[in-house]
């Protein structure tokens, strides 16, 4: 019989095969080795198949999925998951770096303290060719005993690192995974802050990498419309994109309700998600010139 291992590490990839090399080798060479990677691949075109393959056969602990069809982001990020059943799950890009200790690392944060439902490190940005071009200093907020500062913290990420944390399965499998819709992945972060604290590494273990290829680049976000990205994530959606925000909205709602808060807590975290969405609709009035005082 087959021994389950520790942590399973999910890795949605579409024609990654730039970068899948250097990725998949990061993984293997982490000082902790009792993990198990599912690569979900989303019906690749370029050699992203073949990579998998050499690794799969060269290191048990890999295994391989391809998708006939391409599921999109949000299908591919929650299909490796559920093809999961280990205590502790992360996700991993094909195009991002980890240093060899970054498992080790947050697994011991996450065994030394039951109140974290994930685990990651500081985190570091580079670019196309690995040169270092800066640091990513805002998940340093969301390392508060509350969990509606969490959540506060959270709505003020220019980028939801911590979607790259080491997990508690148990947590994962409590949310609504991603959903087809722009935002879900802060969605996500919300609750598993509301579950428990993130545990930050103090070293900068954890690289994302900014290239022109990169979905997340601020390039690629400034030049597709919403409509673009939002078949990226979830292709075939019939849900207009400008939909997006109230799904959202509804959700981090859900998510309060759901899950166990104490009173005070909750109605804070109610009273931040409606600034929060004050905020974005007074942002929008103000870009399409409409007076302060108009009604909607």
């Amino acid at each position: 019989m087959t021994r389950t291992p520790r942590l399973a590490i999910g890795m949605p990839v579409r024609n990654g095969e730039r970068y899948l090399r250097q990725a998949l080798d990061a993984h293997l060479r982490q000082t902790f080795g009792d993990f198990q990677i599912v690569i979900g691949d989303n019906a690749s075109t370029d050699a992203t198949p073949e990579i998998c393959l050499e690794f799969a056969r060269s290191d048990e602990r890999i295994v391989y999925h391809r998708h006939a069809v391409n599921l999109g982001a949000a299908g591919n990020f929650n299909a490796v998951f559920r093809m999961s059943t280990a205590e502790l799950f992360k996700w991993s890009a094909d195009d991002d770096v980890l240093l060899p200790g970054y498992l080790e690392r947050c697994v011991e944060l996450l065994d030394r303290d039951r109140r974290l439902s994930h685990a990651h490190c500081y985190t570091g940005e580079i670019d196309a060719d690995g040169n270092r071009l800066g640091n990513q200093e805002d998940l340093l907020g969301l390392v508060d005993e509350s969990p509606s500062r969490r959540l506060q913290a959270s709505f003020r990420l220019v980028y939801p690192g911590s979607v790259w944390a080491v997990m508690r399965s148990a947590a994962v499998a409590r949310t609504r995974l991603h959903g087809p819709y722009l935002g879900s992945d802060w969605n996500f972060i919300a609750e598993m802050l509301l579950q428990g604290g993130l545990g930050l590494v103090p070293e900068y273990l954890f690289f994302v990498r900014n290239h022109p290829g990169a979905f997340s680049s601020p390039a690629n976000q400034g030049g597709t419309s919403k409509a673009q990205r939002l078949q990226w994530f979830s292709p075939g959606r019939r849900m207009p994109a400008f939909m997006s925000p109230a799904q959202s909205l509804y959700f981090f709602v859900e998510a309060v309700l759901k899950h166990p808060l104490p009173p005070r807590e909750r109605l804070r975290c109610l009273r931040y998600i409606a600034a929060r969405m004050g905020g974005k609709a007074a942002r929008r009035l103000h870009l399409s010139g409409a007076p302060s005082g108009a009604a909607g």
